[in-house]
């Protein structure tokens, strides 16, 4: 996959004490988006960016949250409709999975961006990002995390970052479908993706040794 943006440096201090930060890959199509899954040995954090370029697209999803039909997206229920929309697009397809028991991510924080203003012309791009986290504990291990997840209606590619944390030692990993398999990490991740139809990528995992683990990520 070909290099398309990068990520924001992020500090996150919630009690997963895990870093956000780090380049994210992928030549995407229709919807760019980037998935970025941090794994420490009491928790996984996701964060998930989708930007939805000037078109018919955008206009469609923004005439869609126009419930009074004025032109404009509205704070309030107007808003709050098309990040619901958004947040379907950028995380239905995703599943994760610990030791084949699907893991319960919750919303931490979201948010939408309209590019130039709350208009429903095809002018207009779209902008959204979200963090879901879950308390799932990796240690004592080993363990076998599956991450699945694929383009939404088909076409497009999703960029895949891993991260894991200090605790942690990645054993193996194996992709399968249209999922390609994880890189040799690059400042601290590991990168993959996901192209039309999905696929999975499987993570075996397990505690680091305690004398091997360096501190954790500010």
């Amino acid at each position: 996959m070909q290099g398309r943006s990068r990520w924001c440096v992020l500090a996150v201090g919630l009690w997963l004490v895990l870093a956000l930060s780090s380049p994210a890959v992928g030549h995407l199509v229709l919807q760019p988006r980037e998935v970025l899954v941090v794994v420490g040995p009491a928790g996984v954090q996701v964060r998930i960016r989708l930007v939805i370029p000037e078109g018919r697209e955008s206009a469609s999803l923004r005439e869609s949250a126009d419930g009074d039909g004025d032109g404009t997206i509205s704070d309030g229920p107007e808003r709050a409709a098309l990040e619901r929309r958004l947040f379907e697009v950028a995380a239905s397809r995703l599943v994760l999975r610990r030791d084949d028991h699907p893991i319960d991510l919750r919303v931490q924080q979201k948010g939408v961006i309209l590019d130039a203003g709350t208009g429903v012309d095809q002018g207009r791009g779209l902008r959204y990002e979200v963090s879901l986290s879950s308390a799932v504990a990796l240690c004592p291990g080993p363990h076998a995390m599956l991450i699945e997840d694929a383009p939404p209606d088909g076409p497009g590619v999703v960029a895949l970052q891993v991260r894991l944390h200090p605790g942690l030692e990645l054993l193996r990993h194996e992709a399968a479908g249209a999922a390609t398999g994880l890189s040799a990490p690059v400042d601290g991740s590991r990168h993959g993706g996901f192209g039309p139809g999905g696929g999975t990528v499987l993570l075996e995992l397990r505690c680091a040794p305690p004398e091997s683990r360096s501190p954790a990520l500010d």
